[in-house]
């Protein structure tokens, strides 16, 4: 598990708990920091991978 995963699994709840409550403003908020928050954290992932990697190391 990614250390980052705790902020997705909270937009993802901020989300569900937005749809369910139909407060349209915020769902729409929520879906967008999920959004943004998936990429930065892929992002974060793959830069990890590179740094880490075999071929990086002199």
């Amino acid at each position: 598990m990614n250390d980052d995963d705790w902020l997705i699994r909270f937009c993802q709840d901020l989300y569900t708990y937005a749809e369910e409550n139909n407060l349209r403003h915020v769902n729409t908020a929520a879906e967008h920091a999920l959004e943004v928050a998936t990429r930065e954290t892929e992002g974060a992932t793959r830069l990890k991978r590179l740094v880490n990697s075999p071929r990086h190391a002199l």
